[in-house]
C-alpha cells in the first residue's frame, strides 16, 4: 500500500488517543479528538492513494443493509462520525461479499459471527485499510 508519514503520525495519534481513555472504554465523550483524527486519516488516504479513496462499514443494520457497503470519498468530503469504520485504495469485491455475507445472517451464533468479524479484519489488513475510530 502506498503510505506517507501523515498516515504513520494519525495512526500513531489514534493508538495514543485509545490509551489515553483506556479506562473509559478507549474513547470520551469529554475529548472527541478522535473525531478530527480520524476525518484527517481520510484526508490523508485520499491524499496518498491518488485523490480519493473508498470507506465503509463492517456492521450493516437493519436501515443500512440495502445502501452500497463501500463510499467514494474524495479530500474535503463531509463524513459524519460513525458513517465508517475503514478507508481502502480500491473497491474490493471479496470484502464486499464478506461484509453483505455477515449482515444477512444477523442472528447466528457468537461464534460464527466473531469467525466472519474476524475474516473481516483480516481481509481488511490484506487491503493495509486505515481504520477509523469515533467518539
Amino acid at each position: 500500500m502506498k503510505t506517507s508519514a501523515r498516515l504513520t503520525d494519525l495512526t500513531n495519534a489514534a493508538a495514543e488517543y485509545i490509551m489515553k481513555h483506556a479506562d473509559e472504554g478507549g474513547s470520551s465523550e469529554f475529548d472527541q479528538s478522535i473525531n478530527d483524527i480520524s476525518r484527517e486519516t481520510i484526508d490523508a488516504c485520499c491524499a496518498v492513494w491518488g485523490g480519493a479513496c473508498y470507506v465503509g462499514k463492517i456492521n450493516l443494520y437493519d436501515g443500512k443493509r440495502n445502501q452500497p457497503v463501500l463510499r467514494r470519498i474524495t479530500s474535503g468530503d463531509e463524513v459524519q462520525i460513525f458513517s465508517a469504520d475503514f478507508a481502502i485504495m480500491t473497491e474490493d469485491a471479496e470484502l464486499v461479499q464478506m461484509i453483505v455475507e455477515r449482515s444477512q445472517q444477523p442472528h447466528a451464533d457468537a461464534r460464527t459471527d466473531m469467525i466472519r468479524i474476524i475474516s473481516i479484519v483480516e481481509r481488511l489488513e490484506e487491503l493495509d485499510a486505515a481504520i477509523l475510530l469515533w467518539a
